[in-house]
């Protein structure tokens, strides 16, 4: 991903751009270079090339807009901003997407989508209509305790509920999925929260690495 580094002087939203200030005037801001392509291509994780991000430090992702009245500033790396020590649940398992519920943890509903079709017209599906992973939470928040799952390469999409089952069109074509906007912050080593950047209506959604099969599930209700 190309990420951009961009100056303001308080938080804006536009057409679904990041909401939060990432330190003082700065804000990171990642967008894909071509379109999505999770689930698709084999799982690139173990040895991948990946920009590190700092204790403290946090991660933007989603479709780069264009906004007035911003000075660009280039710098290398993730950015950015500091984060309190991290005093909250800590997950039971690594490489496992947990949705916080205060100071609960929810598991989510993993497990490897079925691929339907090829090449370009490619659907994935899990069986059932709905997850066994539910949060009343419109902007729902997730933690990460990796050791081989790259917390930066994961993305999320909403899936359609159609005979029984949920399935996302990740064709690239008309009418196929797009990913949602998502932060990524670094509380400490190995220790990540993952949440929406923006507001996710009810349904069925699914977060899933770029380039694998694997998924991780929820229902918004």
């Amino acid at each position: 991903m190309r990420r951009r580094y961009l100056a303001l002087r308080k938080p804006v939203r536009h057409n679904g751009a990041c909401r939060e200030r990432i330190a003082p005037g700065f804000r990171a801001i990642s967008g894909p270079l071509r379109p999505c392509a999770a689930f698709q291509k084999p799982d690139r994780h173990n040895g991948a090339c990946r920009e590190r991000i700092a204790p403290g430090f946090r991660a933007i992702s989603g479709p780069l807009r264009p906004c007035a009245a911003l000075a660009v500033l280039i710098l290398s790396g993730v950015g950015i901003a500091w984060t309190a020590d991290y005093t909250g649940p800590r997950p039971p398992k690594p490489d496992m997407l947990y949705l916080v519920h205060a100071d609960n943890l929810v598991p989510t509903e993993s497990g490897e989508a079925k691929e339907e079709g090829k090449g370009g017209n490619s659907k994935y599906t899990m069986p059932g209509a709905t997850s066994s992973a539910r949060t009343p939470l419109a902007e729902p928040i997730f933690i990460l305790q990796s050791e081989r799952l790259m917390p930066e390469s994961i993305e999320l999409y909403k899936f359609d509920v159609k005979g029984g089952r949920r399935e996302v069109d990740l064709s690239g074509g008309r009418g196929s999925a797009k990913a949602l906007h998502l932060a990524v912050t670094r509380l400490e080593r190995g220790l990540y929260r993952i949440e929406a950047d923006e507001v996710l209506e009810n349904g069925e959604y699914v977060l899933s690495p770029m380039g694998s099969n694997r998924v991780f599930c929820f229902e918004i209700y």
